[in-house]
């Protein structure tokens, strides 16, 4: 295991038989665990290395709470290794640190980080840092991630969950949990939680998974919290792995009538049952007053999501509502030819002004698509995003379609031309075509323009 402590304390790598600890000055203290197997990557200067004993466990808590003592930040990343010994030294080593963090108030700490740690709860580790959370020794916690710890469960849910309605967190502004096996027992657990009114400083909560699957009961436990106005403060909202579309209309229609005191700037729905009704629901709420000053939509691998569905969706990207949108994600879904099509008129049409990114990798981009968005990029001269999509392949015909309209083209400051007996460089292709116009865009924008456009997409 490896420990690498950051800016203040320095920085530390904990293998499974020794501890390895290196000073490095700085101004922010972290403390960053990571499970390595390999050889020991040198961060500055190794100051002296200790014997890792688990016969000795009273003695790393007393070197632990020397350290955490002047600590801001403590980060533990897990071996990534499958279950084994890897597990089990993970569980060992944070149940070790929560017992230490149990001892005393830790006033500095404001993150913790404990990624892919392979916690469980029958090891005891979620409950030790439960309590150390519930006893209010990290009462300036400002970000908790648990990010990829899939054994947790829905015991270790319900144990954060009581830990976090103690009120000891109420400067908490960034709750991870993806990723951690929960199912419906656990989401109802946390959604009482986050209901409490002792989460109100909360901005961003992640929650679910790929492969984790909340059915309506858990779905609509978190409906009631966002319609219930006890998370006033959330702007960043990413939820994945609800997988019946009566829990998603649940939610969408509690996010379209929140009392949220400031709009969204970024919603994911990825893996979720986002079937034709779900996306009139979401365009819905994508034009109401919550979504103002949206800048992320980000809809990924929702394989539900078809022509019809995102034909649905435009409503809202033709509104002037999500003037702010630059980044939009719908790659891995099954939008085809249609929604393409109907994805290239708005943008001819100039809705989503913003726009800077744009992801659909993954769907069938045919002929007549691809000639719709070489046709957005030449007859929208504000069109700058970059689409990431599979374009097609290009025939001889397909090739004379844009051939009197492109003159030069710029490579790596040297000018090329398209002639009409013998194309030097670059071949005719829809990408190339489009990169044409999109590049012509830009350089006729204004450097006020682009400084702008600049600014608004970070």
């Amino acid at each position: 295991m490896e420990t690498t402590a950051g800016s203040t304390m320095g920085r530390r790598h904990v293998h499974a038989d020794t501890l390895t600890h290196t000073n490095s000055m700085g101004e922010n203290g972290t403390s960053r665990f990571r499970q390595d197997s390999g050889c020991t990557k040198r961060f500055g200067r190794i100051s002296r290395t200790l014997t890792w004993d688990f016969e000795a466990d009273e003695q790393l808590e007393v070197r632990l709470l020397e350290e955490l003592e002047l600590e801001k930040s403590v980060v533990v990343t897990g071996a990534n290794g499958p279950g084994g010994s890897h597990r089990d030294d993970d569980n060992n080593r944070i149940s070790a640190l929560g017992r230490v963090l149990q001892q005393r108030p830790f006033p500095r700490v404001n993150t913790l980080c404990l990624a892919d740690c392979s916690l469980a709860e029958e090891s005891g580790a979620m409950a030790e840092l439960a309590k150390a959370i519930g006893a209010g020794n990290l009462s300036n916690l400002d970000w908790l991630n648990l990010l990829d710890n899939s054994f947790i469960g829905d015991l270790g849910a319900k144990a954060l969950a009581e830990a976090l309605k103690s009120g000891h967190l109420n400067v908490l502004r960034r709750l991870d949990l993806v990723d951690n096996g929960i199912g419906d027992a656990g989401l109802t657990a946390l959604a009482g939680a986050l209901g409490s009114g002792q989460l109100k400083a909360l901005k961003k909560l992640r929650l679910g998974g790929d492969y984790e699957l909340f059915l309506t009961s858990g779905a609509k436990a978190l409906a009631e919290v966002f319609a219930s106005g006890h998370l006033p403060r959330l702007t960043d909202l990413h939820l994945r792995g609800f997988g019946e579309e009566e829990g998603v209309l649940a939610i969408l229609k509690a996010l379209e009538s929140s009392s949220i005191r400031r709009a969204f700037k970024k919603l994911e729905l990825r893996h979720c049952h986002l079937g034709l009704e779900a996306a009139k629901t979401l365009a819905s709420a994508l034009q109401s007053r919550p979504f103002g000053s949206l800048t992320r939509l980000d809809l990924k691998d929702n394989i539900l999501l078809r022509d019809e569905e995102l034909t649905a969706l435009s409503a809202a990207f033709r509104s002037k509502n999500l003037n702010d949108l630059w980044y939009l994600d719908f790659s891995g879904t099954s939008v085809g030819e249609k929604g393409l099509i109907e994805l290239a008129s708005l943008l001819e049409a100039g809705h989503l002004p913003g726009l800077d990114q744009c992801y659909a990798s993954g769907c069938v981009n045919t002929k007549l698509s691809a000639l719709a968005l070489v046709r957005a990029y030449d007859r929208n001269a504000s069109l700058v995003a970059n689409i990431d999509i599979d374009w097609p392949r290009t025939s001889r015909a397909d090739k004379r379609i844009y051939w009197p309209s492109i003159k030069f083209f710029e490579v790596n400051g040297a000018w090329c031309t398209f002639g009409r007996s013998k194309v030097l460089w670059p071949k005719h292709t829809w990408q190339k075509y489009a990169e044409y116009f999109k590049a012509r865009n830009r350089n006729q924008m204004s450097s006020v323009e682009l400084q702008k456009r600049n600014m608004n997409t970070f």
